[in-house]
């Protein structure tokens, strides 16, 4: 009784739909992996075509930059710092949205106030010597400014300092002096603000001399640029490499010996 109940419930094989179900699952199998190296031939062709005509551009203004510091003059020198202030996808830095450091002794203070204050009164020739007393300036923005970066200071009162240095003497047409251009030749961010507000005020001139802060931008334009071809050539690698797989697995021998499906 239990061994008729058994081989009552007993599967029936069927060796015909087994055969058709392998055969689903391996063109099924077979046309996935298909479909991934097609998507990863698009996706990275796109990827390194779309960063190679981005290369093309910035080499485009690179050159068109190099010609204008070249040249020389206030109106070179403007048109070169247009092409060079905006930072290449790898130039690692971005133009400072934000200058005001957070310090609780200046949290009352506005840069434009500020500012006004760095053009009224003769910049500190000796600015960090003697004792700071910002805590007693209070609203006085003249004393805030001869006080700024005294004694015990931080990096944000000295790059608020120089950043008003930089905007006072682009105001009057000064030349640079060499302590205040290696500043800014490290802080392009910095110098790219300053220059962009001063633009905005219709304010802004360059003086006779070349800066060394436009200098190290185009260099440091020329350095992305050639560090992204390597990308660029990474990503070529990279597509070839998808593309002679689909060839080769469009093409296997047992690929070849399995029917389409109707």
């Amino acid at each position: 009784m239990v061994s008729e109940l058994l081989d009552a419930e007993a599967p029936v094989s069927n060796p015909d739909g087994i055969e058709r179900f392998k055969r689903s699952a391996e063109q099924t199998s077979w046309r996935y992996v298909l479909r991934f190296l097609l998507t990863g031939i698009v996706i990275s062709s796109s990827l390194t075509a779309s960063l190679a005509g981005y290369n093309v551009f910035r080499t485009s203004d690179l050159e068109d930059a190099s010609d204008a510091l070249k040249k020389g003059g206030d109106g070179m020198l403007h048109e070169a710092y247009a092409l060079l202030s905006n930072p290449h996808i790898f130039g690692g830095w971005r133009v400072a949205e934000q200058v005001m450091p957070q310090d609780p002794e200046l949290a009352h203070i506005r840069e434009d106030v500020l500012f006004q204050a760095a053009m009224a009164l003769p910049p500190d020739t000796a600015p960090f010597e003697g004792l700071s007393r910002l805590a007693t300036c209070g609203s006085d923005y003249h004393c805030i400014w001869r006080e700024l970066v005294r004694g015990q200071t931080t990096l944000g009162r000295v790059q608020l300092w120089y950043y008003l240095r930089l905007r006072r003497a682009l105001s009057l047409g000064q030349n640079l002096d060499l302590d205040t251009q290696t500043f800014f030749v490290q802080y392009p961010s910095l110098y790219v603000r300053a220059v962009r507000e001063q633009i905005a005020l219709g304010d802004c001139k360059f003086g006779s001399v070349t800066p060394m802060p436009l200098l190290a931008l185009r260099d440091g334009l020329a350095q992305s640029i050639s560090n992204s071809w390597v990308f660029v050539s990474f990503g070529g690698v990279v597509s070839f490499m998808f593309l002679l797989t689909c060839i080769g697995w469009s093409r296997v021998p047992w690929r070849l010996r399995i029917p389409e499906a109707r």
